[in-house]
């Protein structure tokens, strides 16, 4: 979550865009750190940096670029204080958006789903996934837990005794 102080303050909310945005991100930082591994040992066994840039180097310029690309693919919501409307829209980079809507906050509804998951060390653990309605229907899902709206749309836990 982030603010900017303008005229006004205006309040943000950015997360992926959806699910494989998130994935191909975490790959590609994966993918980079072993292929810097791999450099650092073939620089320690006595290739030269050059050698180790020709071998390995554009494999990595392509993986963080291709990370970077994908970690732009947002969704964000953005709401002026005391505003009755949020502005919510999805973006492969900040100057291509392929969705952009104004919502009255009264027409909006907050879900929440809780699964029940165990690791293989056998401890119990719980994924969250949020949901935003626009007039009962879908607008926006993510794994985030519904507490993280709270500041950017305060009127959806009005009635809400559980955060």
């Amino acid at each position: 979550m982030e603010m900017e102080s303008d005229e006004g303050e205006v309040l943000s909310f950015s997360t992926y865009g959806n699910s494989a945005s998130k994935g191909i991100v975490q790959a590609s930082a994966l993918f980079s750190i072993f292929m810097i591994v791999i450099s650092l040992i073939g620089l320690y066994d006595g290739f030269t940096i050059r050698e180790v840039i020709d071998e390995i180097g554009i494999f990595l310029l392509f993986t963080a670029s291709v990370g970077l690309f994908a970690y732009q693919h947002k969704a964000i919501i953005t709401r002026e204080t005391n505003s009755f409307t949020i502005s919510f829209w999805k973006q492969f980079t900040p100057l291509i958006i392929y969705s952009r809507r104004e919502l009255d906050i009264k027409k909006l509804s907050l879900k929440q789903t809780r699964i029940r998951k165990s690791s293989d060390s056998g401890s119990i653990y719980y994924e969250y996934t949020t949901k935003i309605y626009s007039n009962g229907s879908e607008l926006f899902s993510c794994k985030e837990h519904k507490s993280e709206f709270k500041e950017i749309l305060p009127e959806l836990f009005k009635n809400s005794k559980e955060i």
